[in-house]
């Protein structure tokens, strides 16, 4: 019989895919220092297969809400059904059944990434 991953409930710096909503897990909202964010900007590198991310206070044009779940913890939300919707590969990847298969670690965007420095400050790498 194989051998089966069991996941903790216990978050961990990760983004998770959700059925309608990517999460933030709370410590890498504390790590981070998005708690101050309201405003998210998304964009999508198809070819590389990465989700990029620029945190604002304010709304700006394009922009989505960065909510939170409760008042008690610190996880924050980003409504994404759209992103679903428009990006195939990315959607089949929320739909895998084993939850480690939906996180993802959040990167910094460096200096040498001319394509999305100094727009996004983070990336998601979703590709296989």
């Amino acid at each position: 019989m194989p051998i089966e991953r069991y996941y903790g409930k216990a978050e961990t710096a990760l983004v998770t895919l959700g059925e309608k909503q990517l999460h933030f897990a709370a410590s890498l909202v504390g790590e981070r220092g998005l708690g101050k964010f309201n405003y998210v900007q998304i964009g999508v590198d198809p070819e590389l297969r990465r989700i990029y991310f620029a945190f604002f206070e304010k709304p700006t044009p394009g922009s989505s809400k960065f909510f939170k779940q409760s008042n008690r913890s610190m996880r924050r939300m980003i409504a994404v059904g759209g992103l679903y919707a428009k990006y195939a590969w990315f959607d089949a990847l929320r739909r895998r059944k084993e939850k480690g298969k939906r996180q993802f670690v959040l990167e910094e965007v460096t200096p040498d990434e001319t394509d999305a420095y100094p727009t996004y400050q983070y990336f998601i790498a979703v590709g296989d």
